[in-house]
């Protein structure tokens, strides 16, 4: 099933989990199951607990880490969300598939089971009409989950730079502190 493959990124640890973007096969007309994986940084965790510097700088850089992962984590759960809605559409179109493949095939004209099928059928597009209004068609899903995953590069980046801002920071605050070295052993003041 779509879902039994992918993991809950809301999960402890922030488990990896496939996006997809298009139809399973027998699902779909296309009949491609395309993936796009995101990397395993982005789906780490809470943020790392980070030494709190001193000084209206190192507040502001706290406050604006503490943005991106707020961000961050947001962008996370929403793409969770929509993963896990779309797996229940894909289910729900892949259980309609079986129950017309299992439809028993007979070379007299039956009114019952052609009423069946067409049953099926309708019910097939209902579900797909549904899916395409909730997530528009397969290149809008692909388009936004292009530009999920870009944010989520760019926040990416600008954690790992306020992280380096605030390492460097703490480099240089523990440089200008003096030391004592008394009997061999060397201690910050």
């Amino acid at each position: 099933s779509c879902c039994s493959s992918s993991s809950s990124v809301a999960a402890a640890n922030r488990a990896r989990s496939p996006l997809r973007v298009t139809s399973r096969q027998g699902v779909s007309s296309s009949g491609d199951g395309a993936a796009i994986m995101l990397p395993h940084h982005f789906l780490d965790g809470a943020p790392p607990k980070t030494a709190v510097i001193s000084g209206a700088d190192g507040r502001l850089s706290d406050h604006h880490l503490e943005e991106l992962y707020k961000e961050r984590n947001l962008l996370l759960g929403e793409i969770d969300r929509e993963e896990r809605e779309r797996c229940w559409y894909f289910s729900q179109l892949e259980v309609l598939s079986q129950k017309l493949a299992q439809l028993p095939r007979i070379d007299m004209f039956s009114l019952q089971m052609d009423l069946i099928r067409q049953q099926l059928e309708f019910e097939v597009q209902r579900v797909r009409s549904v899916m395409e209004e909730r997530f528009g068609t397969n290149e809008e899903m692909v388009h936004r989950t292009q530009m999920h995953v870009a944010r989520l590069e760019q926040l990416e980046k600008e954690l790992q730079e306020v992280r380096g801002s605030q390492e460097t920071q703490l480099q240089v605050r523990s440089a200008e502190r003096p030391t004592v070295c008394c009997f061999g052993v060397v201690v910050d003041l």
